[in-house]
């Protein structure tokens, strides 16, 4: 009987190998369901872990069917190169659904009467007659394989009684009522589905878990604590991690594959890759090869505007050695005015800049200042007499005072020099 098959537009290998091995391990109403087909379990009772597989040598490689032996004890042959011939019933059941699929489509005018797709010279090119996606033929193939399961055998057991059918589909239910089937069920799908799925060895640092480019961190805290800290390898030994091919959000970290059975600690994408959220393996690899590319185009980018912003600055100590005037003072003279340049440099910038409107722009314009009332005739007469009589006193005063201090200066024959700034004299 059928128990499972994959379809896609892959080429073989492992995922492949690993989708056509979990549809024959799990139960066919939820996969049917999945495709939208209801059946009900009879018509597809194949559900179950073997006891051993028999693949070529294509799609399993040495390190699956460590998984798979480690996991669940099953235990996995190959057939030689170039032998298909000692996997007959399986390429013959692939013959056979191609014949039922290609039937159904001849009588819809979809394929050549004699089940050609390429047309010969002269014949009508059916290529531009497709009508099915993937999905619609994947339902063609359940069909048919529902059609196939109750065919009848050639050869009959030698056990089989008489009162059951030599079809596929009774002889599968005769053996497993009496209790003649090595199938295990599996209670935890997800941890076949993981087990059949690809095992990475990733790479640690402090950032988390590194596999194509792609970075991980544990949820877990007690694996989380390893990456608080620079690359440790003693931590890695043994430890794998499986992606899924169809989305790159979690991946799953298995720290000790001889396990049984297998525990796996969910990881999240990493802060560095966040943005692959969502993102097949496919495309997330796509992404990050893109993502390089542009990076290294920008960088040399980057690194003519950084030359070229150099020379110019280059260009600006240049003319300013030029333009420095020659100054035979010594250093020591020279810095003596520093403090002061400075202070009149900031004083000339906030000159020349725009003023900056105060809330007293807007306000009213003070009151007119109201007179005083007049004094006495006899008041008025005696301050005004005290006041000519205190102005000619100080004029004298300070008249003799600079006279004094003009013929000191001149004694000391003493030059003086103001430079910037205004100077007030009272």
């Amino acid at each position: 009987m059928i128990v499972g098959f994959d379809l896609s537009f892959e080429a073989p290998q492992l995922k492949t190998a690993g989708d056509a091995l979990f549809c024959a391990i799990e139960e066919k109403t939820s996969f049917c369901k999945r495709h939208g087909i209801d059946i009900v379990r009879r018509w597809w009772p194949a559900q179950g872990v073997p006891a051993k597989i028999v693949a070529d040598n294509a799609e399993l490689t040495t390190d699956q069917v460590l998984h798979l032996n480690r996991a669940y004890g099953i235990d996995v042959c190959f057939t030689s190169t170039g032998r298909g011939d000692q996997k007959g019933t399986v390429e013959n059941s692939i013959g056979l659904i191609q014949y039922r699929v290609r039937h159904n489509l001849i009588r819809h005018g979809l394929v050549l009467k004699d089940g050609r797709i390429l047309r010969k010279a002269g014949d009508k090119d059916s290529r531009g007659d497709a009508v099915l996606t993937l999905d619609d033929y994947r339902l063609m193939v359940i069909r048919a394989i529902l059609i196939l399961n109750r065919r009848k055998r050639i050869n009959t057991p030698y056990d089989l009684p008489g009162n059951v059918p030599n079809r596929c589909l009774s002889i599968w239910k005769y053996y497993e009522s009496r209790g003649k089937s090595f199938l295990r069920h599996e209670t935890d799908p997800r941890i076949l589905r993981l087990t059949l799925l690809k095992h990475y060895t990733p790479t640690c640092s402090a950032k988390g878990l590194c596999v194509e480019g792609i970075r991980y961190l544990p949820e877990d805290s007690e694996y989380l604590k390893y990456f608080r800290r620079y690359n440790s390898p003693q931590y890695l030994e043994g430890w794998q991690l499986v992606l899924d091919p169809s989305d790159v959000t979690h991946a799953w970290l298995q720290p000790d594959e001889a396990r049984k059975p297998c525990k796996y600690v969910i990881c999240s994408l990493a802060p560095s890759s966040a943005h692959l959220t969502g993102m097949t393996l496919r495309a997330a690899q796509e992404y990050i090869k893109t993502a390089v590319k542009t990076e290294a185009e920008e960088q040399l980018r980057d690194e003519a505007f950084k030359s070229e912003q150099m020379s110019l600055m280059d260009d600006i100590v240049n003319d300013a050695k030029s333009k420095k005037p020659a100054d035979p003072r010594s250093v020591r003279k020279k810095v003596e005015g520093i403090r002061e340049n400075r202070s009149n440099e900031i004083e000339n910038r906030e000159s020349g800049s725009p003023r900056v409107p105060t809330s007293s722009d807007s306000m009213p314009a003070p009151p007119e200042k109201v007179p005083e009332p007049k004094e006495t005739a006899a008041s008025a007469s005696s301050n005004s007499a005290e006041t000519v009589s205190g102005l000619s006193e100080k004029k004298t005063h300070e008249k003799t005072s600079n006279h004094d201090r003009s013929a000191e200066n001149r004694n000391l024959g003493l030059d003086m020099h103001f430079s910037g700034g205004n100077i007030d004299l009272e």
